[in-house]
């Protein structure tokens, strides 16, 4: 099997080394698209399926390697998150034949295939769903129905409320082309209020734009409104006790905000979601 692999990479590169897209129409570059796009796709689920095998001997360890996903990561050149969700996806794969069959022909990209065998692990019986919302519906949609199964699926949303709180974390990085980036996460609901707390600044901001006849993106004003809310934050006077005692109790306050909750009546009624019933804030996907 490992020979008929090699002879298939020399085959593939050697493909690649000669193709000449100036030698072709348009029509006929999106045929080969359409090609590569399976081809990259079934070669991920072999990766996916032969990560997760090898993760299973020591050779990482040998290797110097903390852990399977790290080697991997270093193999690839991507990284330890990513390698990590590779190898996931190989694990979940042994128990979900159809979407193993599907991912194997092509069908799925690796992002699909990372959302709905994630989703199809909570929920087996979605499998079949699952596939079809990847076939005919758009990234956003499968990503909205994975969601909802995984949510449908989990016996105590307060339990995942909870880890999701223990999970929560914000991080900030400069990359390679000197941007600074943020990334953060938590539960939606605190989402929710951080989104909320920001929207009428950014709107401000969008209006005096415009009154100035400047025209930018909507999360360039979502980027500028953080930063106001930031200097703000920093303007405002520090108390000057001398003591622990003398020093004010902090009043917390939440933003003026009008949040939409999609639920069932018995839910409300209830106090807590059960048997695959809706509790949602919309924009944000199922709450506890």
């Amino acid at each position: 099997m490992c020979e008929e692999l090699v002879e298939l990479r020399r085959a593939t590169v050697s493909y690649v080394a000669r193709f000449d897209p100036e030698t072709i129409t348009p029509g006929e570059a999106a045929k080969v698209v359409d090609q590569a796009r399976q081809i990259v796709s079934a070669a991920s689920t072999l990766l996916a399926h032969g990560a997760a095998r090898a993760a299973e001997g020591d050779s990482w360890k040998r290797q110097g390697h903390c852990s399977a996903a790290e080697a991997l990561a270093h193999e690839t050149g991507t990284s330890v998150s990513s390698a990590r969700e590779l190898l996931e996806v190989g694990r979940r794969l042994k128990d979900q034949p159809e979407i193993d069959h599907a991912a194997r022909r092509g069908e799925l990209s690796s992002t699909q295939l990372g959302m709905i065998t994630n989703a199809a692990e909570a929920d087996p019986s979605a499998e079949r769903k699952l596939l079809k919302e990847a076939a005919h519906g758009s990234l956003a949609v499968l990503k909205d129905a994975c969601a909802r199964i995984k949510a449908a699926a989990d016996p105590d949303p307060e339990v995942r409320r909870r880890k999701i709180h223990a999970m929560r974390s914000l991080r900030s990085w400069t990359d390679l082309e000197g941007v600074w980036r943020l990334s953060a996460c938590g539960n939606p609901e605190d989402g929710a209020q951080i989104m909320s707390a920001l929207s009428p600044i950014t709107d401000a901001l969008f209006h005096d734009a415009r009154k100035e006849g400047r025209r930018e993106r909507p999360d360039a004003y979502a980027f500028d409104a953080l930063l106001e809310m930031a200097r703000d934050s920093m303007s405002a006077s520090p108390p000057s006790a001398s003591s622990e005692a003398e020093v004010p109790a902090r009043k917390r306050l939440g933003a003026p905000v009008k949040l939409l909750v999609r639920a069932e009546l018995d839910t409300l009624l209830r106090g807590a979601p059960k048997d695959g019933e809706t509790l949602e804030l919309v924009g944000y996907e199922a709450v506890a």
